[in-house]
């Protein structure tokens, strides 16, 4: 007696008959490669389908396994736990990675540490303003004929110019505090 057949879409879209077959448990997990005791798993989960005898309905078996893995691989597997252990250790794996990558980049110089950027830029800093502040000292041995007010004007509007990126500075360093 000839074995029923089905008419089913491929996955590019082309048609295709299929010969229908029974499998138990033992000659799907064979096909498949993997234990008798997984395909159950599957079969309590309501993963793959079976028939009044418990059998195995192939293709439609198949396809629902690979659909379930599918879904459960992209996250979708209805909430079960295997579903949510898969989701911890991929963001495990995820962060581990991320740390390994952040000290590797670390080794190789590409990051450093806020505190010792903020300790080059403060003593930059002090250094600029110090270079600045020396300006009005240094110019009489450039420019002899200037008054002493007229390097105190220099002076001041250096001074006041330090000031005010201070100010913007501070203001700037509050505006992301209260963010």
């Amino acid at each position: 007696m000839r074995k029923p057949t089905k008419n089913v879409q491929t996955s590019r879209g082309m048609a295709a008959t299929v010969q229908e077959a029974e499998k138990t448990q033992a000659e799907f997990g064979a096909m498949c490669a993997m234990s008798r005791q997984r395909v159950s798993r599957f079969v309590r989960e309501g993963a793959i389908p079976t028939n009044a005898e418990g059998k195995i309905p192939h293709p439609a078996g198949l396809q629902a396994l690979i659909e379930h893995l599918s879904q459960t691989a992209a996250g979708r597997g209805g909430g079960s736990a295997q579903a949510d252990l898969a989701k911890e250790r991929a963001a495990l794996a995820r962060a581990q990675r991320e740390a390994v990558e952040l000290k590797t980049r670390s080794l190789l110089g590409e990051y450093v540490l806020a505190k010792d950027v903020e300790r080059k830029w403060g003593d930059m800093c002090f250094l600029i303003r110090n270079r600045l502040l020396a300006i009005p000292s240094q110019i009489p041995f450039d420019i002899p004929h200037l008054t002493r007010a007229e390097l105190e004007i220099f002076d001041r509007y250096i001074r006041d110019a330090l000031t005010e990126i201070a100010d913007d500075l501070d203001a700037q360093a509050k505006e992301k505090s209260n963010d």
